[in-house]
C-alpha cells in the first residue's frame, strides 16, 4: 500500500499516520461507533465501558471518537490527559482477553499426535523453545502437548553476543 508512499509530511509520519487511521476505522467501523456510542460520553468510565464493545484500547476509542466528531477536541485532549495520569497507557483497565487461534491449535495437535513437541520444532528452526512458545502465544498444554515450556512470570532478553 505504501511502496511508493511519501515518508513525511509536516515532520509526521504519513504512514504510521495512515495505518492507524486504518486499524481504527477497521476495528471500529464508523456505523458501529455512531450506534454503540452515546452522543453524551462525558468520562473515562463511558470509554472503559465502551472499549469492550470493540476490544481496543481506550486511547484508541477515544482517538477514533473524536475522529468521528463525536468528542470535540477540548474533550478528546481532557479524556488524553486522565488517560495518561491514570496509567492506561501501559497498563489497561478492564483489558480484553487476548485472541487465540484455532488453526494453530489444530497444527499444534496434529504435531502432537505424531510425537512432535515444541523442542522439536524449535529445533528444526534453529530457535530456542522459548522463541515458539512465544511466537505461540503460551497455548494451552492441551494444544501444545508434554513438550510445553514452563512460563515464568518474568520475560527474558536473550542473551546476545558480538560474532566478529
Amino acid at each position: 500500500m505504501h511502496r511508493h508512499g511519501e515518508q513525511k509530511v509536516d515532520g509526521s509520519q504519513l504512514i504510521e499516520k495512515e495505518a492507524n487511521n486504518f486499524a481504527g476505522a477497521f476495528l471500529m467501523p464508523r456505523a458501529s461507533v455512531l450506534t454503540y456510542a452515546p452522543k453524551n460520553l462525558t468520562t473515562l468510565e463511558h470509554l472503559i465501558q465502551l472499549k469492550q464493545v470493540w476490544g481496543v484500547s481506550v486511547a484508541a476509542l477515544n482517538f477514533r471518537l473524536h475522529q468521528l466528531g463525536i468528542l470535540s477536541e477540548w474533550h478528546y485532549r481532557e479524556l488524553n490527559i486522565q488517560i495518561s495520569k491514570r496509567g492506561y497507557r501501559t497498563s489497561e483497565p478492564e483489558s480484553v482477553p487476548r485472541e487465540t487461534s484455532q488453526v494453530l491449535g489444530k497444527v499444534l495437535n496434529g504435531l502432537r499426535s505424531e510425537g512432535v513437541g515444541i523442542r522439536k520444532i524449535a529445533e528444526d528452526l534453529h530457535v530456542s523453545p522459548r522463541d515458539i512458545e512465544d511466537l505461540i502465544f503460551c497455548l494451552t498444554i492441551s494444544s501444545v502437548g508434554e513438550n510445553q515450556i514452563k512460563r515464568t512470570s518474568t520475560r527474558h532478553r536473550a542473551d546476545l553476543k558480538v560474532v566478529k
